[in-house]
């Protein structure tokens, strides 16, 4: 059996450069592909070492080169009063393909991991 594995491109995001999130923050990222089955995996935190009082954020976008929080997210992360800092981002690329009688599933995702900022740091 022969099993050809999808393609997930280069991924680099661009927005926000300096990594910093809001509730209103627009990510963006290079090599859109625009394709069915291709997603955007952003996620990541405020950072704070209390976990009572921890925010953690994780998307799956379409790759279209852009995304912003849904409203309900946005408006929960402003009660929040969010402010982290992505630390996790990348592609992932899906594929079917039948065997005989299997139905084969794949998926190949590139990340990438940010600490540009410790806890410290952030605080």
């Amino acid at each position: 059996m022969s099993l050809t594995l999808p393609t997930a491109a280069a991924f680099q995001l661009t927005k926000p450069a300096d990594l910093e999130v809001t509730a209103d923050t627009t990510f963006s990222w290079t090599n859109a592909t625009n394709a069915a089955n291709n997603v955007v995996l952003i996620g990541g935190s405020n950072g704070h070492p209390d976990p009572a009082q921890e925010v953690l954020f994780f998307c799956v976008a379409p790759d279209t080169g852009t995304f912003v929080f849904p409203s309900a997210t946005r408006q929960t992360l402003i009660a929040r009063n969010f402010s982290g800092q992505v630390t996790q981002a990348g592609r992932a690329a899906g594929g079917v393909s039948v065997h005989d009688d299997m139905l084969m599933l794949t998926s190949v995702t590139r990340l990438t991991s940010s600490t540009t900022a410790t806890d410290a740091e952030r605080h």
